[in-house]
């Protein structure tokens, strides 16, 4: 399964490199970026606080995901640079 099949079966218009805010319920949101797909799910490295590292994880794409259009990227983008 790919980046295609989850296109597909989830009518989800995602692609490697897309920002994605995540928020699970009783926990803040977190944004992290698309870095590839491994069975019917989406691995997806969330950002972390500067001086640390985040792990690439796997998540159901139809479960607490937003994915981010073009704009709200930049502006994401904009929050965190300054």
């Amino acid at each position: 399964m790919s980046m295609d099949y989850i296109r597909k079966t989830y009518e989800i218009d995602c692609k490697r490199g897309q920002r994605v805010r995540y928020s699970p319920p009783g926990e803040a949101p977190r944004e992290g970026k698309i870095v590839g797909a491994r069975w019917c799910y989406l691995l997806i490295k969330l950002d972390s606080p500067p001086g640390t590292t985040s792990k690439t994880r796997l998540f159901h794409p139809t479960w607490c995901l937003q994915f981010l259009s073009e704009k709200q990227r930049d502006d994401a983008d904009d929050r965190r640079n300054p």
